[in-house]
Parts: C-alpha cells; structure tokens; sequence
C-alpha cells in the first residue's frame, strides 16, 4: 500500500508539472481550444513521445515475470524523472512570451489534477488490485493514454470551467460598465487591421500633454482585456480614454463596442490581416467598420485612413455621414524619412516627429485630425509631437555607442510595413549594411505565399543580408530571395530567434543597420523536447 501512494504521488507530480506546461502554450495559443489541440498533434509535438516509450517498453518486461513492488518503484521514478524534464522543454532554454499562472491557470489545473488523481487511482485498482492480480502490462494501455492525454484533460478542465469562467468575466464586465457610466469620459475608439497601437500611442502621447486621459497600454485590444483595463486604470481624473479595439474573429469588434460605446473613432487600416480567421477582405471590412456604429449613435467624429481603407467600404458602411473625415493624397504629401525621424506635411502644415517609418507618417496625421477634432490648436498639438517618444518595438531606432544601430519592428505583421521598415532602415543605413533579421509575417492565410514573395523583391532593393528564422515556415520569401538576390547579398538560415541573435553578435559591424522585422510566438518557432 505504501508503494502504491509513493507511486501515486510520483504520477501526481509528473501530471502537475505537465499540465503546467501545457498550460504555458494553451496561454499563448489565447485559451482557443481548437488551434491548442491541431498544436498539440501536429508532430506529437507536446506528447511525452519519451516517457510513454519507456513505461510501454517496461511493461513488456514486467509481464516476463517481474515483481509489482519492483515495476511499482520503476514507475515512480519514470513520472519523478518526466516532471523534473517539464521543467524545460524548449530546445534553447527561452521563452519570449512569459508564462503567467493566473486564477483561469490555477482553476484549470486544479480540476484537471482531480480527474488525473481519479483516472490514476482507477488504474492502481485495475493493475494492482488484490481481486483482479497483478496485471500491468495488460493495462498499460490505459495508463499510456492517461499520460498521453494530459494537454487534451486541460482544454477538457477549461471546458467543464466554462460556467464559472462565465460568471467570473459577467461580473467584471458589469463593473466596467457601472465605472463608465459613472465617470462618463470622452472614448475615442482605434481600429484597424494594422497601425492601431502607434496610433494610439501619438494620439495618448498628444492629448496627455494637452489635457487628462488614459489609453490601453501596449497591444491590449480584446473585450476582456479592455474590461480590466476600465477596472483597475480609468479614474474620474480621465477626461479622454483611448481604447485599442482588436478582432481576433468576426463580432468582436461589435461586442466591445457595446461595452465601451466610443463616441469617437479611428479606423487605421483594412488589410488582409488575420485573413486566416476572415477568409475574405469583405470580411475583414465588415468588422472594422463596426466600430462605426456607436459613433453615429451620438454624432461623434469618424475619422477613415483613406490610404490604407478602399474607397468602396466606406462608401457602403459610412455613407452621407456629416462627421466623417480621411486621410487621402489630397491631406498628406511629402512624406520623407531620415536620421532624424519622419516628415510630412498634413493640410499645408508641416510636421515633424522623432520617430521612424513612413507608415508612421498616416499614424501620426490621423492622431493629429482627431486631436483637432477634439478642439485642439496645432500649435499645442506640434509641440506636443516634438517630445514624441518612439513607440515601442514598431519601427524603434535603438542607437549605442561602438555598436550597429538596431531596428525593432517586432510587432510588424503586414506586408506594408515590412516594407516600410526595410526603406526606413535603407534611410538610415546609408552606405552601410542593412541586416534583416525576421521569421516572415503569421495569419496571412491563402495569402502567405504571395506576400511573403512581395517582401523578397522588396528586401533584394533594400538590404545586404537576409537573416531568415525558422526559414522552412517562410519558403516563399527565402526562396524568392535567393532568386533575385545581387552579388554581395547574402542569405543566412537560422533555425530560431536565438540562432539569428547569435549570428548578427558574430557578424554584425559598427556601420550595420540590423532592422528584426516581426516576431512569432515560442509556440510556432521553438522545437518542443519532450
């Protein structure tokens, strides 16, 4: 009997540590239990190929005549030996993303670890059972799909968790919207398939410096991220809130709406975006113009990137609509990139800000329409604009001494400002080397091939070396570039963001420009060991 609780301890410890690794790619994959489990199976990728080798081995020569004590004991260290293991099962020992037990984590591996104790204590009494005799190879079976399973019994746990998930978000949902109606704050809604979160930023940066307001920080643009986003940090201090409106799947962008109500509203962008999810640019319209609709519930101001919006969608979900405005040709001109930022000039005016990237130049003239909008003179708007910081990761110029300046560009996902950050990195460089380093762009769909083949013609034009990571994901662009590629231009393949990092710190020169164009998450990149 002792040896039996030993053994059931030791599994319980391997099923905690497993879950919890499961866990750490369900949190990345956003809790969506479809895309977690294709994951999952895709190569076997998170079954424990290693252990279920050696138990299945194992009971093999348990039924040539060993002892239960001796298989029992065996056992236990297998499952202590897989959970120490779990600990780290990324090739490279690093994760980009950090894992965060949260109460959905615990709720979720709490109930799963009930069913493992359960399904574990039902196979003890099956294989060890006085009445049915020793029998361990002829269950083991069952207990390989117990460990096999163990990802599976934790979308299973969040499944059965669903009502209680439920009520938890209800009731933080309904306090936001008791907040908001309390405070009643000006809500200026962003959207858009690309450019939302720098414009958010201009927009945050200009209206702080000018009066009182808050936005959502970094890219938290989801229902329930804006819920605890009205909870903890909207305060009646607030007069402007900047809510970033994303949309992982259609009527997103309408649900957040209904909590948030903007009056006001920005559409930055509608591309092909997340056209893995929509399947069409019709689609993808559709959603992003439904940010309109409390907008012109209250008469509030619609301001449409033109450049980057087909005439045809506003025309059909706008319409005659008396307070909206674009941003066209016609409004911005002479947009230009150098050292020492962007330039442009927006209605006759010249601006000027100390950031990077032509498509920043859209970004910052549509905050500057919205701040007019809202009542602000453009000398006070210029003035805030020449403190702009640079936004974080989306074309950011890092500059040190005795070392090759650095582009960040990490959460680039489109093919336009792919592009543009290679042309800003080609300003910058001048005679210098400009070093790509970038994994290709995700969530393009049927249009993965034909983007990623556009961005090679555009890198042959603007830079020396193609640093391509995980290349065998991004076929199209590798292949295309070595194609096309001059005498001088390189290609180099590296098999993860680690390995690219390793090569640009052996290879790189003062007088390089290195511009890391996009990141993916571990889940796509890493190769898992376990």
């Amino acid at each position: 009997m002792i040896f039996l609780a030993l053994l059931f301890l030791c599994f319980m410890f391997f099923a905690g540590a497993r879950l919890i690794k499961s866990a750490q790619f369900y949190q990345q994959q956003g809790y969506e239990a479809g895309g977690f489990i294709r994951f999952v199976f895709k190569g076997l990728r998170l079954v424990d190929k290693r252990l279920s080798l050696c138990v299945f081995i194992y009971a093999v020569a348990a039924s040539g005549g060993l002892y239960p004590v001796l298989d029992i004991f065996a056992l236990s260290v297998f499952f202590i030996i897989a959970g120490i293991a779990h600990k780290n099962p990324f090739k490279h020992s690093r994760e980009k993303k950090k894992f965060v037990m949260t109460m959905r984590v615990w709720r979720m591996w709490g109930v799963a670890q009930a069913l493992n104790a359960f399904m574990f204590i039902v196979w003890i009494r099956a294989a060890f059972g006085a009445a049915v005799g020793y029998s361990l190879a002829n269950y083991v079976g069952y207990l390989l799909l117990i460990i096999i399973m163990q990802p599976v019994l934790l979308v299973f746990a969040d499944m059965l968790l669903m009502p209680v998930q439920w009520l938890v978000n209800l009731r933080y949902t309904r306090e936001a919207e008791r907040k908001l109606r309390a405070l009643n704050p000006i809500i200026i809604g962003i959207t858009g398939s690309y450019g939302k979160t720098s414009t958010k930023n201009i927009l945050q940066h200009i209206l702080a410096a000018l009066s009182t307001s808050v936005a959502t920080k970094r890219s938290i643009n989801t229902r329930l991220g804006l819920v605890r986003f009205i909870r903890e940090e909207v305060d009646a201090s607030h007069k402007f809130v900047i809510a970033e409106i994303g949309a992982g799947k259609p009527g997103d962008i309408s649900a957040i709406s209904r909590l948030i109500g903007q009056k006001h509203a920005i559409l930055t962008a509608v591309g092909d975006m997340h056209y893995a999810y929509f399947k069409t640019r019709d689609a993808v319209a559709a959603e992003k113009f439904a940010i309109f609709t409390p907008v012109k519930a209250q008469g509030g101001e619609f301001i449409v990137n033109a450049l980057q919006v087909a005439g045809e969608y506003s025309d059909k979900y706008v319409g005659d609509y008396a307070a909206v405005s674009f941003l066209s040709p016609e409004s911005i001109s002479d947009v230009s990139v150098d050292a020492a930022g962007v330039h442009f000039v927006l209605d006759g005016e010249r601006i000027d800000a100390p950031i990077y990237g032509k498509y920043m130049a859209y970004n910052i003239a549509l905050a500057v329409m919205m701040a007019r909008k809202l009542g602000f003179a453009l000398s006070d708007i210029l003035r805030a604009l020449a403190t702009l910081p640079q936004t974080s990761k989306r074309q950011e110029v890092v500059r040190e001494a005795g070392k090759p300046i650095v582009i960040l560009d990490n959460y680039n996902s489109n093919p336009d400002g792919f592009i543009s950050a290679m042309e800003t990195a080609r300003a910058i460089a001048g005679a210098g080397r400009v070093i790509l380093v970038s994994p290709g762009m995700l969530e393009l769909g049927d249009k993965h091939a034909e983007y990623h083949r556009r961005v090679a013609v555009a890198a042959v034009q603007n830079v020396d070396v193609l640093v391509a990571v995980v290349p065998d994901r991004i076929r199209d662009l590798t292949d295309e570039f070595a194609r096309l590629k001059r005498d001088g231009q390189e290609l180099v393949e590296a098999e993860n963001s680690l390995a690219a990092q390793e090569w640009v710190a052996a290879n790189a020169t003062p007088s390089d420009v290195v511009l890391y164009e996009n990141d993916i998450a571990d889940i796509y990149e890493e190769k898992i060991s376990i």
